[in-house]
């Protein structure tokens, strides 16, 4: 796992919050913001509904943009054209 402590970044934040509620009861866990436009939506709804099950409800999900390009750079997914906040109509229940 890589960390920026300046930056309080996870490469893998539902890795570290499933190894969290594995072993805790009672303690809730989180992400701050996971980038949307940089991962499939079917694919993070099936991880969070399985880790929100796994908590029993303990696990908490924010998603966003970013204000930082260099992810998009680095997969090569085009900053310009990534919506700022997600379209309602791409809600998966």
């Amino acid at each position: 796992m890589l960390v920026n402590p300046a930056r309080s970044v996870l490469s893998g934040p539902l890795l570290v919050a499933s190894w969290i509620v594995a072993r805790t009861r009672r303690l809730r866990t989180g992400t701050a913001v996971q980038l949307l436009p940089l991962n499939h939506p079917l694919r993070l709804a099936g991880e969070i509904s399985t880790l929100d099950h796994t908590s029993q409800g303990r696990f908490e999900f924010g998603i966003g943009r970013s204000g930082s390009r260099r992810a998009y750079d680095a997969l090569g997914v085009p900053y310009g054209e990534t919506p700022v906040t997600p379209d309602p109509g791409d809600r998966v229940e």
